[in-house]
């Protein structure tokens, strides 16, 4: 997935405002920038060649975002800190960060709502999607379920126990990830997403991704599924998942816009 990287916007808006700016306007606008370009430093130089490293660096900087974020209430300028710390908490990779990563995110959300209109929109809807892309993110790196699945051969009757493990183990998995999968989907309707190209693109890139994950994952163990009852005498076992279970697993109530298909 791509990382968000930059404030979107933010330098266009802070060159044409710098003009009429009061000198605490545009020391308060450097220090986010500061912190947005030390999010993307660690992001795009650091943490592709030296993970465990960039960890501590973005848990350290997600950690001064938050207080930062604090310190300005509930303005805009907090709600894009929040945004830096949320950001920052999901790609150290950490999960003994996560509970951080909620309390930041629910923060940064809450102070969206307070500020309705005035609220930045791009920071606020990336607020939204954080908490669903990082879970499916955190899921998706237990097993190669696709793999798996593609391995499965219950017309050679070997190993059919151990096969019947890796279907039920996948049906587990797509119940766990199913609800994160519908909440991006679902963001597709938000009319933020109509006015912004930048974060329309973020969305739809990530969200074919993320669907294509899903589905292929679905579709075949939809497949397998019939396999096995279609092969299942003298198969032995007896999954707990069945073909029925399998076709409403791979049925999903929200699909990608189609304008992330023009």
């Amino acid at each position: 997935m791509k990382d968000y990287l930059v404030y979107l916007g933010f330098g266009i808006a802070f060159a044409v405002l710098a003009a009429c700016a009061t000198v605490e306007d545009v020391n308060r606008a450097s220090e986010l920038i500061r912190t947005d370009n030390e999010l993307t430093r660690l992001l795009t130089e650091v943490r592709p060649s030296d993970q465990a490293g960039s960890s501590v660096y973005l848990m350290g900087l997600a950690a001064n975002a938050s207080e930062t974020a604090k310190k300005h209430g509930g303005s805009a300028d907090a709600i894009a800190f929040y945004r830096i710390a949320a950001t920052a908490y999901w790609r150290s990779g950490d999960p003994k960060v996560t509970e951080k990563l909620f309390s930041v995110t629910n923060s940064g959300q809450e102070a969206c709502k307070a500020l309705g209109d005035k609220a930045p929109d791009r920071d606020c809807l990336f607020l939204k999607f954080v908490i669903p892309f990082a879970g499916l993110e955190s899921a998706s790196k237990e097993r190669q379920y696709d793999t798996e699945l593609a391995d499965i051969n219950f017309f050679d009757r070997v190993d059919t126990g151990k096969e019947i493990k890796i279907l039920e183990d996948s049906g587990q998995y797509l119940r766990k990830i199913k609800n994160p999968v519908e909440s991006i989907l679902k963001f597709g309707s938000d009319p933020v997403l109509s006015t912004h190209t930048e974060m329309r693109e973020y969305y739809c890139d990530n969200a074919d991704i993320v669907y294509k994950h899903y589905d292929n994952i679905a579709a075949s163990l939809l497949s397998k599924t019939k396999s096995y009852y279609d092969r299942q005498s003298g198969l032995g076992g007896s999954p707990t998942i069945s073909t029925a279970t399998a076709e409403g697993l791979r049925k999903l109530d929200n699909i990608i816009p189609e304008f992330c298909n023009n």
